[in-house]
């Protein structure tokens, strides 16, 4: 499976748009179209409802997109900025400074 089409998929299924979704890869809107279209005959399912304007998911389109939230890694995210919680104590921790570091203070 080609990671590159799968991830123009996904930016299809978040922005709802062939072209917004274009634009947010840096690709041209043919080009995120055939992306789509071979992954489709990859999996051999349509995964968008071509016949609105929308890009409206079908099935398994919603079906392939909920995949990839449940393949994050719990706890963590895909970037900094991403904010957890102390198991224990309930306190904040967040990693959006470059650092890293946590901005509040646990129990650990």
């Amino acid at each position: 499976m080609d990671l590159a089409a799968l991830k123009i998929f996904l930016a299809v299924a978040q922005e709802r748009s062939f072209s917004r979704a274009a634009a947010k890869v840096h690709r041209t809107q043919p080009a995120v179209s055939q992306a789509v279209r071979r992954l489709e005959v990859e999996l051999g399912e349509q995964l968008f409802d071509r016949s609105s304007k929308t890009g409206t998911l079908t099935e398994a389109g919603q079906d392939a997109a909920e995949l990839r939230a449940a393949a994050r890694p719990a706890g963590r995210g895909d970037r900094i900025g991403r904010c957890a919680s102390c198991a224990t104590c309930g306190a904040a921790a967040c990693s959006s400074a470059p650092t890293r570091r946590p901005s509040t203070r646990c129990c650990r």
